[in-house]
């Protein structure tokens, strides 16, 4: 933990964000979470995919990830040895930061809509008093342009 630590710290003051790094055993076991390092040890085979997915290939994966509390961007970098994948590491951060990096760098609002009964989706707003817009929203990306509405 000490050693990435500062590399951790200085990431975060470049993004003005906090970063997310998790590094993980096989199948997808918490090793370290640099940003939570109390908490270790939990299997996070059933909710994150991405991290099994780079365990089985040995490939790089990347995308938008639904964890436990947020939506995010991440990306999952297998670790190997004689070819087999000891590790993964996780790096990744909340859309909430590049949303308000759109609003306040180029002038965007940015929307994302959710299909509610998609599972990820409905466990992540299962615990929080917030409502879905439809019924029948699908994962989709808008990007509206002020200079348009005005």
């Amino acid at each position: 933990y000490e050693n990435i630590k500062e590399l951790y710290m200085e990431y975060q003051n470049v993004l003005g964000s906090k970063i997310k790094i998790h590094f993980y055993l096989p199948p997808a076991i918490s090793f370290l979470r640099v940003h939570k390092p109390n908490i270790y040890g939990d299997d996070l085979s059933r909710i994150k995919r991405m991290i099994v997915i780079a365990t089985k290939t040995s490939h790089f994966v990347k995308g938008l990830d639904i964890g436990k509390s947020e939506i995010g961007i991440r990306g999952a970098v297998p670790v190997k040895e004689n070819g087999k994948v000891i590790a993964v590491i996780e790096v990744g951060l909340s859309l909430k930061p590049i949303i308000k990096s759109f609003r306040n760098y180029f002038g965007l609002e940015v929307a994302i809509l959710l299909n509610k009964n998609y599972p990820p989706i409905k466990k992540l707003f299962a615990h929080t008093k917030k409502k879905m817009v439809s019924e029948s929203l699908f994962l989709y990306l808008f990007i509206f342009f002020e200079k348009f509405f005005l």
